[in-house]
């Protein structure tokens, strides 16, 4: 018989833990703001790798306002890093967006060796374009939620059990953004892709756990049934591996108890690939990679200390 966890006992140390994070990437987001891509802000992206050591962001940012490319230079990486973005506003003609990049080139080349680095990318974006594609995602992010709570009402038949799995979702997306804006994580097209999902896997976890909670709350809760057949369901279901329980909070435990074994294999297993992506994918796929690792260890965080403890605000019945 499983020694029943008592993890909703932790919910309000998790709650405050969770909104601690939220805060501190509030806090970060208006003293350094939240690192866009050039898909929401329009303009000149260019990113370069150095591979000469000594060129660290007040040298290269000291080289970009010499030669008129501005100061908007962002480090991509740890402290050490020699990844940086330049960012440069758009003229109104393409052939002058054309030729500020041509002018960035020229200017890397007659300064430093072509050994000594490499321009990743170079692109630009309208302002119109920007905002469009602003616009979409935000509808994108609000039409997801919206088929989440409408799956899991028809899924579940009871709001509460819904406002649980939707939460962890809200929770996750939070979450993910406050660790993206305290490390710089640049916001862009691909990263928004990873957090869409981790949604998916969030929400998938979270109702694994849910459905365990509702199934044993069914094999409790019968009003129409008397007591000793109630207790002769208890008896046989305590014989399938489960011990009995007197409270939805008790129910609630359990069902995280028993699907324990399977929350974390499995994402235990799916961290492993992501973060060897993260490692070993290179430059391109890196910030994927780490939202995707932050977001699964998250998704099974929410779905053990959120999602099911979030049923208690409906109250902790008693069972007979």
């Amino acid at each position: 018989m499983k020694k029943i966890i008592p993890f909703s006992k932790y919910r309000y140390l998790a709650f405050s833990f969770s909104i601690c994070v939220m805060l501190i990437g509030f806090v970060f987001f208006f003293i350094n703001g939240i690192n866009l891509g050039i898909e929401f802000t329009g303009g000149i992206t260019i990113q370069i790798q150095f591979s000469k050591s000594g060129v660290d962001i007040e040298n290269f940012r000291k080289f970009c306002q010499s030669n008129g490319f501005g100061s908007n230079i962002t480090q991509l990486g740890g402290a050490d890093s020699q990844h940086y973005v330049v960012r440069l506003p758009t003229a109104g003609d393409t052939n002058l967006n054309n030729q500020k990049i041509e002018d960035f080139r020229a200017a890397c080349s007659a300064s430093f060796s072509p050994s000594d680095y490499t321009i990743l990318s170079a692109n630009l974006v309208g302002s119109s374009s920007s905002s469009k594609l602003s616009f979409s995602y935000i509808l994108l992010l609000v039409v997801v939620l919206g088929l989440i709570l409408l799956y899991t009402l028809v899924r579940f038949k009871e709001f509460k059990y819904s406002f649980g799995a939707v939460l962890s979702v809200i929770h996750d997306a939070l979450f993910v953004l406050s660790i993206m804006i305290i490390f710089k994580t640049e916001l862009n097209s691909q990263s928004l892709a990873a957090v869409l999902t981790l949604l998916g896997y969030s929400i998938n976890d979270s109702i694994v756990v849910l459905s365990k909670i509702k199934e044993n709350e069914f094999q409790y809760i019968t009003s129409n049934l008397s007591k000793d057949l109630k207790r002769k369901i208890a008896k046989e279901y305590q014989q399938s591996n489960t011990q009995m329980i007197s409270s939805f909070m008790e129910n609630i435990d359990n069902s995280i108890t028993v699907t324990l074994s399977r929350t974390m294999i499995t994402g235990s297993t799916t961290l492993v690939m992501t973060i060897c992506l993260w490692l070993f994918g290179g430059i391109p796929t890196r910030d994927f990679a780490f939202i995707l690792s932050i977001g699964i260890i998250i998704g099974t965080y929410s779905s053990i200390f959120i999602a099911a403890p979030a049923l208690l605000f409906w109250g902790n019945p008693k069972y007979d």
